[in-house]
């Protein structure tokens, strides 16, 4: 029964808080694919502040996990209401989804659904988990954040060594650790055997919007574009540092899903916006998931994020004539900057 749960965690769940920033209208035919997406980034960047602030505070990890669902649980309820008020019909969505179904996107479907089939029953064993499974496993069975060193077990004194601020800037251990906790998963299982099918079908899945976004919502184009890049970073592992590599093998780790699931949905995001003029609050809320989810997986990537996001806002401000486009953007990166302060001021 707990496996039946954290199927629903991670489909179902993401798909309604999603609804809170990505409208039938924002999303087209791919309405139901955005909001998984987006919906996921939301509830890993809603687990930013209060890890950081729980590992500072010495708070428990069943403490933390409470706070968090409580946060997702408010951005469900909000998004509940806000398809009520628009009288929103799931089903017709659902619908709008399958109705113009290409073959091309059937084999960008099954091609990465192999691939999540096989890195569910097959496992790749990486020497950077002795820090980061590690920190969770620690987590879980001391029930606490960041209290005591993954890789000796003695009481963490200073985060500066064995790089634990890495850690503490970027607490994406403590996201694991709470859904371990919830469904009585072992962390090492978890990531390494129920998390990747998911963040493998999460990537193809916002490469797929970005493909749709970028040749003008053409589902065929899309499904072709998601096909070639499926193709490419198969043949990736001429080396263990290509982008293809971290996507196909090491997925649960914060790289792969800064350059799987963060950049391929910022880039749809703004090729989303270049089709219409200006921006609206939900533009916004987009970016604001994007960067604090950033922010949780790894502080270097983090920071290319934000980079490529302010490149991004001044192209579009610059060809939309609409410099206050820039400015609405700002509070998308509070949590960028209050993990820098961290980073570098408190470590």
């Amino acid at each position: 029964m707990n496996y039946v749960f954290y199927l629903l965690f991670v489909t179902v769940l993401p798909v309604l808080v999603g609804a809170l920033a990505v409208t039938e209208e924002d999303g087209g035919a791919y309405a139901v694919l955005w909001r998984w997406c987006v919906g996921f980034v939301m509830m890993l960047g809603a687990a930013w502040l209060p890890a950081c602030a729980g590992i500072f505070l010495g708070m428990p990890l069943n403490l933390f996990t409470a706070v968090w669902m409580i946060i997702v649980l408010i951005f469900a309820a909000g998004a509940a209401y806000r398809m009520y008020r628009a009288k929103e019909k799931p089903l017709s969505m659902i619908t709008a989804l399958f109705k113009g179904w290409t073959f091309a996107e059937t084999a960008a479907f099954i091609l990465p659904a192999i691939h999540a089939v096989v890195t569910f029953f097959m496992m790749h064993i990486d020497d950077d988990d002795v820090a980061y499974v590690g920190a969770v496993t620690t987590a879980v069975d001391t029930n606490t954040l960041m209290k005591f060193d993954a890789v000796n077990g003695n009481l963490i004194i200073d985060f500066a060594k064995n790089e634990m601020n890495r850690l503490v800037a970027a607490p994406q251990f403590a996201f694991y650790g709470a859904v371990s906790k919830m469904f009585h998963i072992r962390p090492a299982v978890l990531c390494h055997t129920f998390m990747p099918p998911v963040l493998t079908m999460l990537f193809y899945t916002a490469f797929l919007l970005a493909g749709y976004e970028m040749l003008g919502r053409n589902r065929k184009k899309a499904g072709i574009f998601t096909v070639f890049v499926f193709l490419i970073n198969m043949s990736s592992y001429f080396s263990v540092y290509t982008a293809g590599t971290f996507l196909m093998i090491r997925s649960w780790q914060g790289k792969a899903q800064i350059v799987g699931l963060i950049f391929p949905l910022l880039f749809a995001l703004f090729f989303r916006m270049s089709e219409r003029e200006g921006m609206n609050y939900r533009d916004t809320a987009v970016l604001t998931a994007i960067l604090a989810a950033a922010c949780l997986l790894t502080s270097m990537g983090a920071v290319f994020t934000c980079g490529a996001a302010v490149i991004l806002i001044l192209l579009q401000a610059v060809r939309q004539k609409a410099p206050r486009m820039a400015v609405r953007m700002l509070p998308a990166f509070v949590i960028p900057a209050a993990m820098l302060f961290v980073y570098f001021i408190i470590l």
